[in-house]
């Protein structure tokens, strides 16, 4: 079922800063009536809003995660922008196309290749952290976002359902693992097993890992959760959040050997690389302390 949703932006107090003052179709996967059904009625109500907290640079989705323009987007989409290598510390413009909402991108902070396409294609289990982070700047200054993610979590089971939310489109799911190639694949992947098939393949492409990846047993847990399998859609550059509207994921796409399963990036992934494995707990901060 599809319904016509008008989102006018201001009268949401959201201004124009994510560029969604206008009319907007929204698909919802079940139908509509099944989600309003199985959510709170305030978080329902309020799921025309998170998608204001949605963007799109130079073509690829991203979310905003602060209300200083930093916006959270996938590596591998925005690669042809991007500087070899990892990059952390001064913010570095970049030579991408701008729009009415932003006349700049500055880079904060991007892993390296080999960490963002850990393991080639993306099929699960997936180790991938594909992610990049960017601050959009309007007349040298940090656009106002009031519309952004706060970071929750994700778990297993029927209990914990997750909802997709991208650019016309909600999908109500779970955070669920699933049968594949005769065995169970696990609802999450972690830092273990992306270890493993690093020392297991001697470190060799599509399984190479920079050093403080290959240490990263000694500085951050080894149980934290990389990548998680959703029964949501897979759109790629797509929120990820629980009932409360909390980030917990950032989807990468609809995995191979992954059936009607959207494999993400676990926000706990994220938390380990940003305050454990790069000098960047300030943005780890600024992330955790977002609010939707």
């Amino acid at each position: 079922m599809r319904r016509r949703v008008f989102v006018l932006a201001v009268l949401l107090g959201l201004g124009t800063s994510a560029g969604y003052a206008q009319e907007t179709w929204m698909d919802y996967s079940p139908s509509r009536d099944a989600v309003q059904e199985a959510l709170n009625p305030d978080v329902f109500n309020n799921l025309v809003t998170a998608q204001s907290a949605l963007v799109r640079v130079a073509g690829c989705d991203g979310v905003f995660m602060s209300g200083q323009g930093l916006v959270l987007s996938t590596r591998s989409c925005l690669a042809e922008y991007l500087p070899a290598g990892a990059h952390y510390g001064e913010p570095r413009p970049l030579d991408v196309p701008v729009d009415s909402v932003f006349d700049a991108v500055h880079l904060v902070f991007a892993p390296e290749d080999e960490v963002a396409g850990f393991g080639g294609r993306l099929l699960y289990p997936s180790y991938r952290f594909d992610m990049v982070l960017l601050r959009l700047m309007k007349a040298d200054e940090p656009i106002a976002s009031p519309v952004h993610f706060s970071i929750g979590g994700a778990t297993a089971g029927p209990e914990n359902r997750v909802l997709e939310i991208s650019s016309g489109s909600v999908s109500l799911g779970e955070v669920s693992g699933f049968q594949f190639n005769g065995s169970l694949a696990m609802s999450h992947t972690l830092l273990f097993g992306m270890l493993d098939r690093y020392h297991g393949n001697g470190g060799r492409e599509p399984w190479s890992l920079p050093a403080q990846w290959a240490d990263a047993g000694q500085m951050v847990d080894l149980t934290t959760p990389i990548n998680l399998a959703a029964t949501t859609k897979g759109r790629a550059g797509a929120a990820l959040v629980n009932e409360s509207l909390e980030f917990v994921g950032f989807v990468l796409g609809h995995g191979e050997g992954a059936e009607s399963r959207s494999i993400a990036l676990d926000v706990r992934g994220i938390e380990a690389a940003l305050s454990g494995l790069y000098p960047t707990e300030g943005l780890w901060d600024e992330l955790k302390g977002g609010e939707l």
